[in-house]
């Protein structure tokens, strides 16, 4: 992780799908250096808006080349990490908003 290089765009309101073994396992092994998972190191390094990941493995279906997390016979769950979106606040009265 320290030697990827910082995003040279804006990556506020992207996704990064973590399509990797056990991304956000913490038993599979020791956690070594910043003891986190690959996917919260991600999510703590980049300032990406959702790190998708899992704990269990990941497969992809043959027909639509697309990941899902587990086997076909032991099906497994996607973990999100999200960032908050600010809220807007409105003022409804007249003047200048209280500070």
């Amino acid at each position: 992780m320290k030697d990827l290089p910082k995003s040279a765009g804006n990556i506020d309101n992207t996704q990064l799908n973590l399509n990797t073994y056990k991304s956000n396992s913490k038993i599979q092994y020791e956690l070594k250096g910043s003891k986190q998972t690959l996917m919260r190191r991600f999510y703590n390094l980049f300032n990406f808006k959702t790190v998708r990941g899992t704990s269990d493995g990941v497969s992809y279906n043959i027909i639509t080349k697309k990941p899902f997390p587990g086997h076909w016979y032991s099906p497994g769950a996607w973990d999100y990490m999200r960032r908050s979106t600010p809220q807007v606040k409105k003022y409804p009265g007249k003047g200048f908003p209280p500070n």
